[in-house]
């Protein structure tokens, strides 16, 4: 799965680079932000081509990381499945980075509009994409008829997510609000039981700039 997904990013930044060839518009965008539900922070990186005059297709690789037992606060259940005997309780050293590549389109709502020389572009965007989850989460598991417990791992199932965002180009500075959204993925044990289910949305604020690329890009 990850190797056709590099294939396709590869495919993707190749496609961007010929547009910028043939039509010189071709913008990187860079933006760090973070959550702002849960202590998280996250950088994006993401190729931008005009597709019409009020439009761009862009492609977003995006890094999420938590840290502490609040990447985990959205667990709805911590109890046992088919053995009464056992109870399962989440670590706070439990690692849940994300790790997204995202198809986007954004629309501008109006042309530059400049104040003082200088203008600004309210938007908003959308896209669907693969989201990498966190590939583990520690667990304890409480033995209650001997009184003993172990460590063991849990892992989570990646998910398609929806990209939901809005913010205003200040020159080449931008401001942004975002929600990516996952469904609520399994916590598996090795031997196959679900313990629980975690939600790994997020809604986000960024601050990023762009950089032109191609032949004429401005």
């Amino acid at each position: 799965m990850l190797r056709k997904i590099l294939l396709l990013v590869t495919l993707l930044f190749r496609l961007f680079n010929l547009n910028a060839q043939e039509q010189g518009n071709i913008k990187l965008k860079i933006e760090a932000g973070f959550d702002l539900e849960k202590p998280g922070l996250f950088l994006n990186v993401e190729p931008k081509v005009r597709a019409t005059k009020n439009s761009v297709i862009g492609l977003r690789v995006g890094v999420v990381g938590y840290s502490g037992t609040k990447s985990v606060s959205t667990i709805d259940t911590q109890t046992t499945g088919n053995n009464a005997d056992f109870e399962y309780i989440i670590n706070e050293k439990s690692g849940n980075g994300i790790i997204s590549f995202v198809p986007t389109f954004d629309h501008y709502l109006n042309e530059n509009i400049f104040l003082n020389k200088h203008f600004f572009r309210p938007y908003l965007g959308l896209g669907v994409g693969y989201y990498l989850l966190g590939t583990y989460i520690e667990v304890t598991q409480l033995d209650k008829a001997n009184a003993s417990e172990d460590e063991i791992k849990g892992s989570v199932s990646n998910q398609v997510g929806l990209l939901v965002r809005g913010g205003i180009e200040f020159d080449k500075l931008i401001i942004g609000l975002e929600y990516n959204f996952t469904p609520k993925a399994d916590i598996e044990l090795p031997d196959g039981q679900t313990i629980g289910t975690i939600d790994l949305s997020f809604f986000g604020l960024s601050f990023g700039f762009t950089i032109g690329l191609g032949k004429s890009a401005k």
